[in-house]
C-alpha cells in the first residue's frame, strides 16, 4: 500500500511520484536500478532517468 505521504507530496512532480510509487511497491532486494525499472514500462531508460524531483 502507497501511504498519501507520497502519493500527495508537494514537493515531488508527479512524473517522480509515480516512480517513486513503483519502488514502495517492490519486495525487498528487489533491483531497482533505471534499466530494470525500464524494462517494466515502456518510457525507456532514459527519460526514466531524467525524472525530475
Amino acid at each position: 500500500m502507497i501511504g498519501n505521504h507520497l502519493a500527495q507530496h508537494r514537493e515531488l512532480s508527479l512524473p517522480a511520484i509515480g516512480p517513486a510509487c513503483h519502488l514502495q511497491s517492490l519486495p525487498t532486494g528487489a533491483p531497482a536500478d533505471s534499466k530494470t525499472i525500464a524494462d517494466r514500462f515502456p518510457e525507456g531508460p532514459p527519460r526514466i532517468a531524467a525524472a525530475p524531483a
